[in-house]
Formats: C-alpha cells, structure tokens, sequence
C-alpha cells in the first residue's frame, strides 16, 4: 500500500480596528490552507505565499478578507490551489498563480473610484474570477485586469454587474495561448470600457454591455478559429480577427429561424475587421442612425448586417 504524507497547516491572522495592520504568510508543501481577516481600519496589508510539491494530487487554498481600504496579495505555485480575496472599499487585490487547474476570485464589494484587481495565471486549465458593484477603477489605467498564459483557460469580469449606479468602470483580460475563453459583463451603468486581446487559436470572446457611452474592443490575433459574442447597447465598439475560420456572432443558445447566431449592437459605431478566409459576420443593428463598417480581406469570407 502506498504511504500517503498529509501536512495540514491553517494559519489565522485578524486584525481589529486599529491603523495600518500588516500581516503575512508563507507555506511550503502540501495541503496548507491560510486565512487573512482584517477589520475596519485603513491601509492595511496582507500577503500570503505559498509553494507545493511538484504533484497534481496535492492542492492549497489561501484566503484574505478585508474591511476597509487595504491591500492584499496572493501567490501560489504547482497544482489545484485556490486563491480568493474580498475586499470592501478603495482596495488593492492581487493574484498570482504558476501552475495548471488553478482558481483565483476576487470580489470587491463597494468602492468610489480606486479599486484595483489583478489576476495573473501561468499554466493550463487555471480560471480566473473577478465581480464588483458600485463605482470603481475611474481613475487607474488598467484596473480590473485578469492575465493568462497557456491553454484551456477561462477568465470572467463582472463589473458593475446588476448595479445601475455602477459608472465608469474598466476591465481587461488578456489570453496567449490556445482554447481560451473570456467574458466581461457590464450592465446597468454608463462610461464603462470593456477589453479583450487573445492571442492563439479556437479561442472565445464574450463582451455584455447596456447602458450609455460605453467602449468595447475585442482582438483575436495569431490563429484560426477564432469565436467573438457581442451583445452592446449604448456605446462604441471595435472588433479585430487575424486568421481564418474566425466568426462574429452573438450570445444566443440557439440559432434563429435563419438559422444564425445574431450578435446584437444597438450603439452609436461599430468597426469590424477580419483578416483571413472564411471569416463570417451576422450582425443584428437596432440604433438607428449607427455606423457600422466592416472589412474583410481574403477569400469566402462573409459578411451579413441586418436592421
């Protein structure tokens, strides 16, 4: 019978209301679990490392929760680790993971301005999570932003998701690699900006807006196969494929008695480009006045707008 060694380690860090508490954390080896809470008091930091054994048996979780505005860090290594944070106003939440079949989630519960998300995920088969409500990120370049590097992955930003008051907010995932899938929702707000950039083949963009002057880019480059759903209302959007086979379509279960998938773009200017053969557009555009331009180049592409 094959020996089974089982570590298992929790650590429990709370700080109280009182200013500028720092707390840290460092695991190494297997099936470590390490939970940060901190209260109500400003500028608070939190950081927990934590390293495997080389297996795809073991697995860890390392959580932080916050109160008020501080900032937590989460970094894993190797296989099955999770990593969530919960902050509640004007926060800073970072997440790294280095590995395959990892989970990160960040969720921040209110904010007015100045929160700021990151995941970062190395490997395959990681997914990636974020979700806020009230305003946020107005002011910061880049601040709900997830990053992921290999194949098979899955991100998902929900900003300001079910919050009509939930203005002004931005939020990015980049993918390189190959079958990756990505959504951003936005609805119920006005101002918000919505971005995807995926390099590699087979992979999908999913981008939900409704509200008023919203932004939406979506890029697909390097490969075939290529998949974007777009259902906008209320803004601008630009749409870039780079290969063949790519599609633009929307966000339906089943197809329409034409038998198409719609996407749907009831905005102010739509731009699509897509390089390549047998790349296909089925646009569905019910603003009137709107300006949608497309342009494709290669052979037995197709290209079908309708209103």
């Amino acid at each position: 019978m094959k020996k089974l060694s089982l570590v298992l380690s929790m650590v429990l860090v709370a700080g109280m209301a009182m200013a500028q508490n720092s707390s840290v954390i460092s695991t190494t080896g297997d099936y470590n679990d390490a939970f940060i809470t901190q209260g109500t008091a400003n500028n608070n930091t939190a950081s927990i490392l934590q390293v495997q054994s080389a297996t795809s048996a073991y697995h860890a979780l390392a959580q932080i929760s916050q109160e008020a505005s501080s900032w937590g860090k989460i970094s894993q290594y190797d296989t099955r680790n999770y990593a969530t944070i919960g902050e509640n106003l004007n926060d800073r939440a970072e997440i790294y993971q280095n590995g395959k079949v990892n989970s990160s989630n960040i969720a921040f519960g209110y904010g007015q301005g100045s929160n700021v998300g990151y995941v970062e995920q190395v490997g395959t088969y990681n997914g990636g999570y974020m979700y806020t409500t009230g305003h946020n990120n107005g002011n910061q370049a880049d601040p709900l932003s997830i990053k992921q590097y290999g194949n098979s992955n899955g991100a998902i930003i929900e900003s300001g998701w079910n919050a009509p008051e939930s203005n002004w907010n931005k939020a990015s995932i980049n993918q390189n690699g190959d079958l990756n899938t990505s959504k951003i929702r936005q609805e119920g707000g006005d101002g918000n900006d919505a971005r995807v950039n995926q390099t590699g083949k087979e992979n999908h963009a999913d981008v939900v807006q409704t509200g008023s002057y919203l932004v939406a880019s979506i890029d697909q480059y390097g490969g075939d196969g290529n998949i974007v759903n777009l259902k906008q209302s209320g803004g601008m959007a630009n749409i870039d494929q780079n290969g063949n086979s790519n599609k633009v379509q929307g966000l339906q279960t089943a197809g329409s008695a034409e038998g198409k998938l719609w996407a749907e773009f009831a905005g102010a200017k739509l731009d699509v480009m897509q390089i390549g053969a047998e790349n296909t557009l089925d646009l569905n555009s019910t603003s009137p006045g709107a300006i949608v331009d497309v342009y494709q180049n290669g052979i037995q592409n197709q290209g079908i707008v309708k209103n």
